[in-house]
């Protein structure tokens, strides 16, 4: 598979990008690890909203697993899963970030997580596979077919 490979500079004014998009109010954003941590402190930092961490991840490298891996916080003995601020179900709409939705299974494993909320959270990513569901709010660019490597990933 041809590889795609993007430098910080490069990252950077895409993320620019997709911040300009960005329209809330969002009270804050959710980055799915590891593709939307920088992103998701990019926006935060420029949006001024709180952070929020979750790691859904259907790859291993470049392989893909049948069932998600997915690490969340432990509260305490009792709580697996850590809902924290953003995921109360009465809170405002917060952004998910991650960097890209290729076949859409990450984020619809988010959405099942949080399908409680009566809120309906927004998605941003900074590459979108047109063929891929759900289709992002936000999003910088069409995916292409090549592999994507990002400069975290190094």
């Amino acid at each position: 598979m041809i590889e795609k490979r993007y430098s910080w500079s490069k990252i950077n004014q895409i993320i620019d990008r997709l911040i300009k998009k960005i329209n809330g109010p969002f009270t804050s954003i959710l980055a799915i690890a590891n593709g939307g941590l920088y992103i998701g402190e990019r926006i935060a930092t420029k949006l001024n909203i709180p952070l929020y961490t979750v790691g859904i991840s259907y790859y291993d490298g470049k392989k893909k697993r049948k069932l998600p891996q997915i690490n969340t916080a432990i509260v305490n003995k009792n709580t697996a899963f850590s809902m924290v601020v953003p995921f109360e179900k009465t809170a405002s709409p917060c952004l998910i970030v991650d960097d890209l939705i290729d076949t859409g299974e990450t984020v619809k494993t988010l959405q099942k997580i949080c399908s409680f909320r009566k809120e309906k959270d927004a998605i941003a990513v900074l590459f979108w596979n047109k063929s891929a569901e759900p289709k992002p709010d936000f999003y910088a660019e069409e995916k292409s077919k090549e592999w994507y490597v990002f400069p975290w990933e190094e």
